[in-house]
C-alpha cells in the first residue's frame, strides 16, 4: 500500500476541523480532510446546532397564527417539519462540500486510525485502506452530548 503525502491531515469534518483545512489551504499548504460519517459537517450540521434551530424554527412557524387573522391548521404533521430539517441540513452539507472542493481541500470519507505519529490508515466503506503521511494532523473530533444518568 503506498503513502498519499500531504502536508496536514485535519481529522474530522466538523466546524473546527473545517475551519483548520481552510486555513491550511490559505497558508499554501496541501491538506486532506478526513470524515467518518456520510457527510461533512460533524455533530453541528447533523445531530445538534442546526437541525435542534431548524426544527425550533419550523415549529414556531407551524403553530404561530398568522398576520392576517387565518388559522393554524389543525392537522400539521411532524413530516412537513422534518422535510425542512432535511432541506437545511441537505443545504449545509452541500455548501461545506462545494467550499472544501473549490479550495483543494481532499476530502475522503472513512475511519482514521494512527500507525505512527505522523501517519493514518483510513478505512473506507467498501473495507479498502490507504495511508495518509503529514508533518502536522489535526485531530478535531469534536464532542458527544453527555448522556444523563
Amino acid at each position: 500500500m503506498s503513502t498519499e503525502r500531504f502536508d496536514i491531515v485535519v481529522v474530522g469534518s466538523g466546524p473546527a476541523g473545517q475551519k483548520a483545512a481552510i486555513q491550511a489551504v490559505k497558508a499554501g499548504r496541501t491538506v486532506a480532510l478526513l470524515e467518518r460519517e456520510a457527510a461533512i459537517g460533524g455533530n453541528c450540521v447533523h445531530r445538534g446546532t442546526i437541525p435542534s434551530k431548524t426544527l425550533r424554527a419550523a415549529a414556531l412557524r407551524a403553530t404561530t397564527p398568522p398576520l392576517d387573522g387565518s388559522e393554524i391548521a389543525p392537522d400539521i404533521e411532524v413530516r412537513s417539519l422534518t422535510s425542512q430539517l432535511e432541506s437545511v441540513v441537505g443545504a449545509h452539507a452541500a455548501y461545506m462540500h462545494r467550499q472544501m472542493r473549490r479550495n483543494g481541500v481532499a476530502y475522503l470519507h472513512g475511519r482514521a486510525r494512527f500507525v505512527s505519529p505522523h501517519e493514518v490508515v483510513l478505512r473506507s466503506l467498501d473495507g479498502s485502506m490507504r495511508t495518509l503521511s503529514a508533518d502536522l494532523i489535526v485531530i478535531a473530533t469534536g464532542s458527544r452530548p453527555r448522556e444523563p444518568h
